[in-house]
């Protein structure tokens, strides 16, 4: 268990007034049995081998902003019986010096981020589907999201542990909190499966506003459905600043251009060289995130490898300029107020279902203006209107209220109803 926050934690003061709502509520319930600081809660995410910054993030997030109000709270580690998540960059036979050098570069990010994942508090055993039932015995509620964890066909079958599909609702708090769920491309029995899976929870959000219309759809009224943010953006900027550290491998000085792009698209790269020469700025990057990208060998001025989640906040804070293809660079971008622009990605010649995730973000934001199409160029760039952050902050304030009252009231809500059971059990 981490230490009680303080006042002096960013973080705790950002929350302080839903803080004392909560302690009053678990005054008032430990008269009747257990309270919400007693409440042992594990949370479901893709935490475990996976190697992506945001992923790693929002997982950070959610962990520390349900202690403020459940101390107990802890990452379920869960192994989904795969070799590897993250960069594929292997060497091989007669590989060149430059893949051979990513690959070794690789290397040296992932043992960096899992140094990162290490220090958020996990439960001691790793779980699989073979011994999962048991994690039954060391939490009292489970919260399952955020990020792409029922996007994925396998989450209705091998991985519907993301669906806490083993936690039996009569005994168990079982709480969705802003998972991501795409809404096509689903079959009947598909989506049958979905709506019984959904059923089954105590309290229900997810992170995207079409997700959301697909489920209220899908459960005819049977269960509200909240809109809730990611956990990334429950934190404020003041938090994220105290933990993130500079970038020092090589040390990045001065004004620059932070390009972190996962996708395959040259012509995208080549738009953010030809806007680097108008400004006369280095373009910082991060190559190889996904898989190897032989164009992406010589894109950029510094190509960093040896970085921690901790140290890629520090570069999206410090950025002049960011361009990038991912939803939580597109987040933190706007947390900490940077002009960015928004590239659509494109994985194997193919356009990701990214779009949807950055179409709900944008439309809550009101900055759809920020997504680039690909052959604008820099002409483009420059007619990219200045973000309102004035507007963008409220809307988010009133956002992040939301999805603290919905937290709060279904951790609140689970414990009368353990209580409940618990007095039953004994009359």
């Amino acid at each position: 268990m981490q230490p009680r926050n303080t006042a002096n934690d960013p973080l705790y003061r950002h929350w302080e007034s839903w803080i004392k709502k909560s302690e009053k509520l678990s005054a008032d319930a430990g008269r009747r049995g257990i309270s919400c600081k007693q409440l042992r809660v594990g949370i479901a995410t893709t935490l475990t081998q996976n190697y992506n910054y945001g992923a790693i993030l929002q997982a950070y997030a959610l962990q520390r902003f349900l202690s403020l109000f459940a101390p107990n709270c802890r990452q379920i580690a869960y192994d989904k019986q795969k070799n590897y998540h993250g960069a594929r960059v292997t060497p091989s036979d007669g590989a060149s010096k430059a893949r051979m050098a990513a690959a070794n570069g690789v290397i040296k990010r992932k043992r960096a981020m899992q140094r990162f994942i290490d220090t958020i508090p996990q439960s001691a055993i790793v779980y699989n589907n073979v011994n999962i039932l048991s994690s039954l015995n060391s939490f009292d509620a489970f919260v399952c999201g955020s990020d792409v964890i029922w996007s994925n066909r396998s989450s209705l079958s091998e991985h519907s542990f993301y669906w806490l599909n083993f936690v039996p609702g009569g005994r168990k708090i079982k709480i969705a909190y802003a998972p991501s769920l795409r809404v096509q491309d689903w079959s009947v029995p598909e989506l049958i499966q979905i709506r019984r899976f959904a059923s089954s929870f105590d309290a229900l959000s997810v992170r995207e506003s079409a997700s959301r219309e697909f489920l209220e759809r899908l459960l005819d009224g049977e269960k509200p459905v909240r809109h809730t943010l990611d956990p990334t953006l429950l934190v404020p900027a003041e938090a994220w600043r105290q933990m993130s550290r500079p970038a020092s491998s090589p040390k990045v000085d001065g004004k620059f251009i932070f390009a972190y792009m996962l996708g395959d698209n040259p012509g995208q790269r080549a738009q953010v060289v030809e806007f680097a020469r108008s400004k006369r700025l280095p373009i910082v990057t991060l190559p190889h995130c996904v898989t190897y990208r032989a164009d992406a060998d010589g894109f950029g001025d510094a190509r960093l490898y040896d970085i921690d989640p901790a140290q890629w906040v520090w570069l999206m804070d410090h950025a002049e300029f960011v361009f990038t293809d991912s939803f939580h660079g597109a987040i933190f971008s706007a947390i900490f107020q940077r002009r960015f622009y928004i590239f659509k990605r494109r994985m194997s010649g193919q356009w990701s279902s990214l779009g949807e995730r950055v179409k709900s973000l944008t439309a809550m934001w009101k900055i759809e203006s920020s997504v680039l199409t690909d052959e604008g160029g820099l002409r483009e760039i420059e007619r990219v209107p200045d973000i309102n952050y004035a507007r963008l902050e409220a809307i988010t304030e009133r956002m992040q209220n939301s999805s603290a009252e919905f937290i709060v009231n279904a951790l609140h809500a689970g414990v009368s109803k353990l209580n409940k059971i618990n007095t039953n059990n004994n009359i």
